[in-house]
């Protein structure tokens, strides 16, 4: 309540629209961290694919360097 007391000066004197922005910022600025979050996860989730690929792409390479058949699974 005491947020509301601060708020409703501000409310009188710029108006309703200045209150819709208000929510409309709030509502922004949680949309952008969780949207942080979420492409922070699929970084870290691609980070390890990119990281197996590598690894299999090394040991094919190695296969073909001594010249014998790669058995994939």
């Amino acid at each position: 309540m005491e947020f509301l007391n601060q708020l409703s000066p501000f409310i009188e004197n710029a108006g309703f629209p200045a209150l819709i922005f208000a929510i409309w910022y709030i509502y922004h600025q949680s949309q952008v961290k969780t949207l942080e979050t979420i492409i922070n996860d699929n970084f870290e989730i691609l980070k390890e694919l990119l990281e197996t690929n590598q690894y299999h792409a090394a040991n094919i390479k190695c296969f073909i360097k001594r010249n014998q058949q790669a058995y994939f699974r």
